[in-house]
């Protein structure tokens, strides 16, 4: 496979500040009142931990190389969006022209799916495609694993506003004769939320102190055993 010009630690660095940002949202929301949008986030952290966790578990030289490669497959994806509404946009069909060629080794080693951009590498060589609900059972060693089978499940409803997520809303303009279309605090899930955040924050610091080779470990695991919610980060 091609190997791209990756800067590895740029990318480490970049996904742990990422889920700095998420995490300090998460506060800001939580401390207003909006609980289930904070639990949305969470959703957005949670994925933000798997990816950087799996990244850097097994093989990260192979894994981070595919991960700068994926780039192209999103701009694979742009280009053919501005192509198929180019009939919209003709000025920009120039341009999908001279870009076009920058993405043919994505599509050539991915395929067409921009999102099905990971692979395992097996002890014989070959490759084996991965999505998150794999990389969730690497992690978690082959076992029924909490954070898929509740959290990703259970934050998924607030992302995509599925029934579920607007019970507490339909609760309150149940007995209401006029309801005022205004901003309301949704105070439910703020501790759950908040107490989540921190669980993923944990894991993503203790696989960039691991990464950098840094002495923080045993105070993470400290702060985790005080939160009593810490589930163990999978050994490399």
């Amino acid at each position: 496979m091609p190997v791209a010009a990756a800067d590895h630690d740029t990318i480490v660095l970049a996904l742990t500040q990422k889920a700095i940002n998420t995490h300090a949202a998460i506060r800001i929301l939580a401390d207003a009142g909006h609980g289930d949008d904070a639990y949305a986030l969470c959703r957005v952290l949670l994925e933000n931990t798997v990816l950087l966790t799996w990244l850097l578990h097994r093989d990260p030289v192979f894994r981070l190389d595919l991960f700068e490669l994926s780039s192209k497959l999103t701009g694979n994806r742009v280009l053919n969006a501005l192509q198929e509404h180019g009939a919209d946009m003709p000025e920009w069909l120039p341009v999908i022209e001279r870009n076009r060629e920058l993405f043919r080794d994505a599509t050539t080693l991915f395929g067409n799916s921009y999102r099905r951009w990971a692979r395992r590498r097996e002890a014989d060589g070959s490759e084996s495609p991965m999505d998150i609900v794999q990389m969730f059972a690497e992690l978690a060693r082959n076992r029924p694993d909490y954070a898929w089978d509740v959290e990703y499940m259970h934050a998924s409803w607030y992302v995509h506003s599925e029934v579920a997520s607007l019970v507490d809303i339909r609760r309150r303009a149940a007995p209401e004769k006029y309801f005022e279309l205004s901003v309301r605090a949704v105070p439910n899930l703020r501790h759950h939320a908040l107490t989540s955040a921190n669980v993923w924050m944990l894991v993503v610091l203790s696989a960039f102190d691991r990464y950098v080779g840094g002495e923080l470990e045993g105070e993470i695991d400290r702060i985790g055993a005080d939160m009593q919610a810490f589930p163990a980060t999978p050994a490399s």
